[in-house]
C-alpha cells in the first residue's frame, strides 16, 4: 500500500487499477486499498468540481485535460471521465478556446525545432512562428510565437 500511496502522491493515476484488485482481498491490504481508493477518488471529485466551477479558459482547459485522464482511471468514476471528455470536445469547438488550443499545438510542435542544430529546421521554426503569430496573434501563444522571432533574429551574444 504504501507504494501505491507513493504513486498517487506523485500523480501516477495507473495505480488506481491495481488498487482496485487489492480491495477485493480480505484483512488490513484491502481495508487500506478500499481506503486509498475512496480518498484518492474523491480528490479527484473534489478537483472536478472546483475546475468546472471556475473560468474555463486555456489554462483551466488543460488542467481539465489532465484530470480527465486520471478520472478515466479511477474504477467508480468511468462515467465521469466520459462526461469530461465530451465537455472537453465541446469546449475545443468553442470559438476563442479553439484559437487558444490550436496555437497551443502549434506552438509546441514548432519550439523544438527553434533549438535544433540543424540551421534549416531552425529557419524553419522561425517561418513556423511567423506563421502562428499571423494567423493567432491574439492569442497567448500567438504572442509568445512573436517573442520568439524577436529573439531568433536578435544575434547571439558571444
Amino acid at each position: 500500500m504504501l507504494k501505491a500511496w507513493f504513486h498517487l502522491a506523485c500523480g501516477n493515476w495507473n495505480v488506481l487499477n491495481q488498487l482496485e484488485g487489492q480491495t477485493k482481498k480480505s484483512g488490513e491490504v484491502g481495508e487500506q486499498a478500499k481506503l486509498l481508493l475512496e480518498r484518492a477518488e474523491s480528490y479527484l471529485t473534489e478537483r472536478k468540481s472546483a475546475l468546472e466551477q471556475s473560468e474555463f479558459d486555456l489554462g483551466s482547459y488543460v488542467e481539465y485535460k489532465k484530470l480527465a485522464v486520471a478520472v478515466a482511471k479511477a474504477p467508480n468514476l468511468k462515467d465521469q471521465g466520459k462526461a469530461m471528455d465530451e465537455k472537453l470536445k465541446a469546449s475545443s469547438a468553442a470559438d476563442p478556446l479553439k484559437a487558444e488550443i490550436t496555437a497551443r499545438a502549434a506552438y509546441f510542435k514548432i519550439a523544438p525545432m527553434q533549438c535544433s542544430n540543424k540551421k534549416t529546421e531552425r529557419d524553419n521554426a522561425k517561418a513556423g512562428y511567423e506563421q502562428l503569430a499571423k494567423k493567432f496573434g491574439d492569442t497567448a501563444f500567438g504572442q509568445q510565437a512573436k517573442q520568439a522571432i524577436i529573439v531568433m533574429e536578435e544575434p547571439a551574444a558571444h
